[in-house]
Protein backbone atom coordinates (compact mmCIF):
# COMPACT_ATOMS: atom_id res chain seq x y z
CA UNK A 1 0.00 0.00 0.00
CA UNK A 2 1.44 3.60 -0.64
CA UNK A 3 0.58 5.79 2.39
CA UNK A 4 1.53 9.59 1.99
CA UNK A 5 -0.34 10.90 4.90
CA UNK A 6 -1.85 14.41 4.75
CA UNK A 7 1.08 15.85 2.99
CA UNK A 8 1.17 12.96 0.52
CA UNK A 9 3.83 11.02 -1.12
CA UNK A 10 4.62 10.19 -4.58
CA UNK A 11 5.95 6.63 -5.71
CA UNK A 12 7.90 7.03 -9.08
CA UNK A 13 7.63 3.49 -11.05
CA UNK A 14 10.29 3.47 -13.54
CA UNK A 15 11.40 0.42 -13.87
CA UNK A 16 9.61 -3.59 -14.41
CA UNK A 17 7.42 -3.99 -11.94
CA UNK A 18 5.32 -6.94 -11.04
CA UNK A 19 3.12 -7.14 -7.55
CA UNK A 20 1.93 -10.58 -6.38
CA UNK A 21 -0.06 -11.45 -3.47
CA UNK A 22 -1.41 -7.65 -2.81
CA UNK A 23 -3.22 -4.75 -4.02
CA UNK A 24 -1.95 -1.67 -4.89
CA UNK A 25 -3.77 1.44 -3.31
CA UNK A 26 -3.12 4.91 -3.50
CA UNK A 27 -5.26 7.08 -0.59
CA UNK A 28 -5.93 3.79 1.68
CA UNK A 29 -6.60 5.71 4.55
CA UNK A 30 -8.49 8.90 5.89
CA UNK A 31 -6.36 11.93 5.33
CA UNK A 32 -3.96 9.96 3.07
CA UNK A 33 -2.97 12.10 -0.16
CA UNK A 34 -0.92 9.68 -2.20
CA UNK A 35 -0.03 9.62 -5.97
CA UNK A 36 1.67 6.99 -7.83
CA UNK A 37 3.23 8.02 -11.55
CA UNK A 38 3.91 4.87 -13.95
CA UNK A 39 6.15 5.22 -17.08
CA UNK A 40 6.96 1.73 -17.40
CA UNK A 41 5.53 -2.06 -17.42
CA UNK A 42 3.48 -2.56 -14.42
CA UNK A 43 1.56 -6.16 -13.67
CA UNK A 44 -0.75 -7.48 -10.98
CA UNK A 45 -3.01 -10.27 -10.80
CA UNK A 46 -5.02 -8.29 -7.78
CA UNK A 47 -5.74 -4.75 -7.60
CA UNK A 48 -5.29 -1.31 -8.17
CA UNK A 49 -7.30 0.73 -6.02
CA UNK A 50 -7.38 4.63 -6.04
CA UNK A 51 -8.70 6.49 -3.41
CA UNK A 52 -9.90 3.59 -1.33
CA UNK A 53 -10.57 4.72 1.82
CA UNK A 54 -13.34 7.78 3.14
CA UNK A 55 -11.40 11.01 3.65
CA UNK A 56 -8.53 10.05 0.92
CA UNK A 57 -7.24 10.97 -2.14
CA UNK A 58 -5.35 8.55 -4.69
CA UNK A 59 -4.20 9.51 -7.96
CA UNK A 60 -2.23 7.75 -10.37
CA UNK A 61 -0.60 8.78 -13.54
CA UNK A 62 0.21 6.80 -16.56
CA UNK A 63 2.49 8.38 -19.10
CA UNK A 64 3.74 5.27 -20.57
CA UNK A 65 4.23 1.42 -20.35
CA UNK A 66 2.03 -1.20 -20.35
CA UNK A 67 0.10 -1.63 -17.00
CA UNK A 68 -1.79 -4.61 -16.51
CA UNK A 69 -4.31 -5.58 -13.64
CA UNK A 70 -6.62 -8.37 -13.54
CA UNK A 71 -6.20 -8.72 -16.37
CA UNK A 72 -9.07 -11.34 -18.01
CA UNK A 73 -10.84 -11.30 -14.24
CA UNK A 74 -14.01 -10.25 -13.95
CA UNK A 75 -16.69 -10.19 -10.95
CA UNK A 76 -15.15 -6.99 -8.71
CA UNK A 77 -13.68 -3.68 -10.15
CA UNK A 78 -9.47 -4.50 -10.29
CA UNK A 79 -9.15 -0.97 -11.45
CA UNK A 80 -11.48 1.31 -8.67
CA UNK A 81 -11.56 5.36 -8.29
CA UNK A 82 -13.25 6.45 -5.33
CA UNK A 83 -14.21 2.94 -3.22
CA UNK A 84 -15.59 4.22 -0.03
CA UNK A 85 -17.60 7.44 0.98
CA UNK A 86 -15.99 10.84 0.34
CA UNK A 87 -12.84 9.70 -1.30
CA UNK A 88 -11.20 11.08 -4.37
CA UNK A 89 -9.76 8.55 -6.96
CA UNK A 90 -8.08 9.64 -10.21
CA UNK A 91 -6.33 8.04 -12.93
CA UNK A 92 -4.98 9.24 -15.96
CA UNK A 93 -3.29 8.02 -19.19
CA UNK A 94 -1.27 10.34 -21.34
CA UNK A 95 0.45 7.08 -23.09
CA UNK A 96 1.04 3.48 -23.47
CA UNK A 97 -1.57 0.52 -22.59
CA UNK A 98 -3.70 -0.03 -20.24
CA UNK A 99 -5.45 -3.76 -19.78
CA UNK A 100 -7.74 -4.15 -16.85
CA UNK A 101 -10.37 -6.87 -15.91
CA UNK A 102 -13.00 -4.69 -14.65
CA UNK A 103 -12.81 -1.00 -14.35
CA UNK A 104 -14.55 1.14 -11.88
CA UNK A 105 -15.15 4.72 -11.72
CA UNK A 106 -16.62 5.01 -8.29
CA UNK A 107 -17.14 2.18 -5.68
CA UNK A 108 -20.06 0.78 -3.62
CA UNK A 109 -19.49 3.23 -0.92
CA UNK A 110 -19.84 6.69 -2.82
CA UNK A 111 -17.24 8.94 -3.30
CA UNK A 112 -15.66 10.62 -6.62
CA UNK A 113 -14.07 8.74 -8.97
CA UNK A 114 -12.16 9.96 -12.17
CA UNK A 115 -10.62 8.62 -15.23
CA UNK A 116 -9.33 10.77 -17.96
CA UNK A 117 -7.43 9.24 -21.28
CA UNK A 118 -4.93 11.81 -23.29
CA UNK A 119 -3.60 9.02 -25.33
CA UNK A 120 -2.55 5.93 -25.16
CA UNK A 121 -5.03 2.58 -25.75
CA UNK A 122 -7.40 0.81 -23.05
CA UNK A 123 -8.92 -2.59 -22.48
CA UNK A 124 -11.35 -4.16 -20.88
CA UNK A 125 -11.27 -7.63 -21.03
CA UNK A 126 -12.96 -9.93 -17.77
CA UNK A 127 -15.68 -8.13 -15.98
CA UNK A 128 -17.62 -5.04 -15.92
CA UNK A 129 -16.73 -1.40 -17.62
CA UNK A 130 -18.90 0.16 -15.08
CA UNK A 131 -20.01 3.29 -12.81
CA UNK A 132 -21.58 1.78 -9.68
CA UNK A 133 -23.14 2.64 -6.23
CA UNK A 134 -23.45 5.93 -4.92
CA UNK A 135 -21.34 9.40 -5.20
CA UNK A 136 -20.23 11.04 -8.84
CA UNK A 137 -18.13 9.34 -11.73
CA UNK A 138 -16.32 10.95 -14.50
CA UNK A 139 -14.54 9.82 -17.90
CA UNK A 140 -13.15 12.01 -20.06
CA UNK A 141 -11.32 10.50 -23.09
CA UNK A 142 -10.11 13.28 -24.67
CA UNK A 143 -7.41 11.14 -26.82
CA UNK A 144 -7.01 7.66 -27.49
CA UNK A 145 -9.30 4.24 -27.35
CA UNK A 146 -11.32 2.76 -24.64
CA UNK A 147 -12.41 -0.93 -25.78
CA UNK A 148 -14.75 -2.88 -24.50
CA UNK A 149 -13.88 -6.51 -25.22
CA UNK A 150 -15.42 -7.74 -21.90
CA UNK A 151 -18.96 -9.37 -23.03
CA UNK A 152 -20.83 -6.56 -20.83
CA UNK A 153 -22.59 -3.48 -21.74
CA UNK A 154 -21.05 -0.22 -20.31
CA UNK A 155 -22.77 -0.03 -16.96
CA UNK A 156 -23.61 3.61 -15.77
CA UNK A 157 -26.13 3.85 -13.23
CA UNK A 158 -25.35 0.16 -11.42
CA UNK A 159 -27.33 0.94 -8.48
CA UNK A 160 -29.24 2.51 -6.64
CA UNK A 161 -28.88 6.07 -5.12
CA UNK A 162 -26.77 7.08 -7.92
CA UNK A 163 -25.46 10.45 -7.99
CA UNK A 164 -23.77 11.76 -11.41
CA UNK A 165 -21.68 9.84 -13.94
CA UNK A 166 -21.26 10.96 -17.66
CA UNK A 167 -19.11 9.82 -20.45
CA UNK A 168 -17.34 12.68 -22.24
CA UNK A 169 -15.72 11.89 -25.22
CA UNK A 170 -13.97 14.73 -26.94
CA UNK A 171 -11.24 15.30 -30.08
CA UNK A 172 -10.14 11.82 -31.00
CA UNK A 173 -11.82 9.80 -27.85
CA UNK A 174 -13.08 6.54 -28.83
CA UNK A 175 -14.88 4.50 -26.59
CA UNK A 176 -15.43 0.83 -28.40
CA UNK A 177 -18.15 -1.90 -27.87
CA UNK A 178 -17.63 -3.45 -31.53
CA UNK A 179 -15.61 -6.67 -30.38
CA UNK A 180 -18.68 -8.11 -28.67
CA UNK A 181 -21.62 -5.87 -30.14
CA UNK A 182 -22.57 -4.46 -26.58
CA UNK A 183 -24.38 -1.01 -25.41
CA UNK A 184 -23.78 1.74 -23.18
CA UNK A 185 -26.39 0.69 -20.90
CA UNK A 186 -27.55 4.12 -18.22
CA UNK A 187 -29.70 3.25 -15.27
CA UNK A 188 -28.78 -0.89 -15.31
Amino acid sequence: NIYGGTTGATLNLNGFTTVSGNNIQAGNTSGDRAMVNITTNVTTTNKLLVGYAGGSAGAVIQNGGSVIIGSGLGGTAYLSMSMNGSAYGYYRINGGQLITGQLGIKGSGGGNGVFEQNGGTVLVNGGYFLFWGTGNGVMTIFNGSITNSSGNDVLLGWSAGVNFETINLLNNGLLDSTPTGKNVDMMK
